[in-house]
């Protein structure tokens, strides 16, 4: 434990990798974790939430900071106030909700339906080529979804106020509108 001049404390602890880490609970903090078994609830107020290589589902909440995720093998619900949302490599279902910022996530894997709610950010999804879920995005800002390959089958119910809604497909790092 480190003092910081009676304003709080830092814990950092470390568990063998197939130790289910079920709940960490913060306050005016960052929660960080790598190599976790989930499910996990992780809750902070005023701080970041960042999870790198989780496997099981995950259930995420801050306000006034960002979440990150990074690799995860499950299910994820994410929610956030004045942060950022960016999921990388995730292999599961998501279901973001933001305001005053914006929504990223890349998805390398899913057989279930993909939600993006934010309000004053842009949403931007990169699906695989095979997805054949839906997609609810909601934003009041910019909106751009499409798969990684050529072929798409998902089913989009998107909405906007006072800004676009784009579609493509990204092929070698470059998107070709359809």
């Amino acid at each position: 434990m480190e003092r910081r001049n009676n304003q709080g404390a830092r814990f950092t602890i470390k568990v063998p990798r197939a130790i289910v880490i079920e709940r960490i609970t913060a306050s005016n903090g960052a929660i960080h974790t790598t190599d976790g078994v989930g499910p996990s609830h992780f809750r902070t107020s005023n701080g970041s939430v960042r999870v790198e290589r989780l496997h099981g589902r995950l259930d995420a909440e801050t306000s006034n900071g960002p979440i990150e995720l990074v690799d995860l093998e499950g299910d994820a619900q994410l929610r956030t106030s004045n942060g950022h949302v960016d999921v990388r490599e995730l292999r599961g279902s998501l279901d973001a909700t933001t305001s005053n910022s914006a929504i990223t996530a890349e998805i390398d894997r899913s057989s279930s339906d993909v939600r993006a709610t934010t309000n004053n950010g842009s949403i931007d999804l990169e699906l695989p080529a095979d997805f054949a879920a839906g997609i609810r995005a909601h934003t009041f800002q910019q909106l751009d979804y499409g798969p990684p390959g050529v072929q798409h089958h998902a089913h989009v119910i998107a909405s906007t106020n006072n800004d676009s809604i784009s579609s493509g497909i990204r092929n070698e790092g470059a998107w070709r509108n359809q």
